[in-house]
């Protein structure tokens, strides 16, 4: 059997739900439409479900996280509306690519799987 590594750190306990206008603001690529994805999500749940305490990403919100910006408080809606039309430009001349999750990824605060090939995703 596997074993999680020891310095796992339960990310949702003792953690206040932030109140709506506060927490971190992120970029995602949301992959939950993946036939791909959604079975591989559903083997690592089947495989981790007899450690307690995990939390599983809801399938729907399965994602590669590219950048933290920052705190929510710290940008209007403005900002943030402003934020995502340059993004949208800017990406608007990147053509699509093709990423493997890979390699088991092991954080204080989460299990996560490696995109490869490594850089790929840079320009987002």
């Amino acid at each position: 059997m596997t074993q999680l590594p020891s310095q796992m750190a339960d990310r949702w306990r003792d953690r206040a739900e932030p109140r709506p206008g506060q927490g971190m603001l992120y970029w995602h690529i949301l992959l939950g439409d993946s036939p791909q994805v959604r079975e591989l999500a559903s083997i690592a749940r089947e495989r981790l479900a007899s450690f307690p305490g995990l939390h599983f990403t809801p399938t729907r919100w399965l994602h590669v996280t590219t950048r933290a910006v920052g705190l929510v408080e710290e940008f209007t809606e403005a900002d943030i509306g402003s934020m995502v039309g340059r993004a949208r430009g800017s990406l608007s001349s990147i053509p699509p690519v093709r990423i493997v999750l890979g390699k088991v990824l092991y954080h204080p605060e989460a299990i996560a799987l490696g995109v490869e090939p490594t850089g790929v995703l840079d320009p987002v």
